[in-house]
């Protein structure tokens, strides 16, 4: 499934917050997974696992994904 942010408030959201992108303005080609109890109150939280690009770390997030579907 895919969801475009046409205005990118997701990208934008997490610029200047992730400490592993050099993204100041726009988070692009990144992914963030949070589990079934996260909830998005003054932030996401609790973060499972991070990783970019989203190719590079495809086999760590089905790693990671693959338990929270069970």
């Amino acid at each position: 499934m895919h969801f475009w942010d046409e205005k990118k408030k997701v990208g934008r959201y997490f610029a200047g917050k992730d400490p592993d992108t050099n993204a100041p303005e726009v988070v692009w080609d990144t992914y963030y997974l949070y589990g079934p109890d996260a909830e998005w109150t003054t932030k996401p939280e609790p973060l499972i696992s991070t990783g970019a690009t989203v190719r590079n770390e495809a086999g760590e997030l089905k790693n990671r994904l693959l338990p929270l579907l069970k």
